[in-house]
């Protein structure tokens, strides 16, 4: 059997620390620890634990994302989104947990920002958004991500289907412009 390279036993370690229990109570010598590695190893690595929490989730997005030809539409792609967060519930609710600089909900929001951002900038054909429009790209993000948080908070009662219907029926007007479904979705994320 081969042996993993260090940096994917520290994130294979550190979504097991996650299941089992909360952000705040993991540190980095207990990584280091469950994934057989040294501190040095670690920092090589990472920056701190949040790097490892928030790479965790950014990478398994892109893949998610970007290599599925059956997501085509941005409905479709909340749909999947949705039910990634259910398939990783225990992750998440943990990660959702923490609040601040670096914390997953901060990353989701510039993640999100980031994406509807250069995406309504593309099928706009501008090089800046407006003040409006920059608006109504933040107030949807962060409601998304608001409301996401809400969701894992209370152990995702909704459906995948209910809460990504819902979410994409919140879109404001030029977001709707830009990711109706019958418009093909981007996979160029930055």
């Amino acid at each position: 059997m081969e042996k993993k390279d260090a940096k994917q036993q520290i994130i294979d370690a550190f979504r097991k620390l996650m299941d089992e229990q909360a952000f705040d109570e993991i540190t980095v010598s207990a990584i280091i620890k469950a994934a057989g590695v040294s501190r040095a190893t670690f920092y090589r690595n990472f920056r701190d634990k949040y790097d490892v929490m928030n790479l965790i989730f950014s990478d398994k997005f892109r893949n998610m994302f970007l290599n599925n030809p059956e997501i085509d539409d941005y409905k479709h792609f909340l749909l999947q989104y949705c039910r990634f967060l259910l398939q990783n519930k225990n992750y998440f609710i943990h990660a959702a947990e923490v609040e601040g600089q670096n914390s997953f909900l901060e990353v989701l929001f510039d993640m999100g920002m980031n994406y509807y951002c250069e995406q309504i900038r593309k099928a706009l054909g501008v090089k800046q958004l407006s003040d409006e429009t920059l608006f109504s790209v933040r107030l949807f993000t962060s409601g998304t991500v608001y409301m996401t948080k809400e969701w894992l908070n209370n152990g995702l009662e909704e459906s995948p289907e209910k809460l990504s219907t819902m979410v994409y029926n919140s879109m404001p007007p030029v977001m709707c412009q830009c990711f109706s479904t019958d418009m093909p979705l981007q996979k160029d994320v930055s």
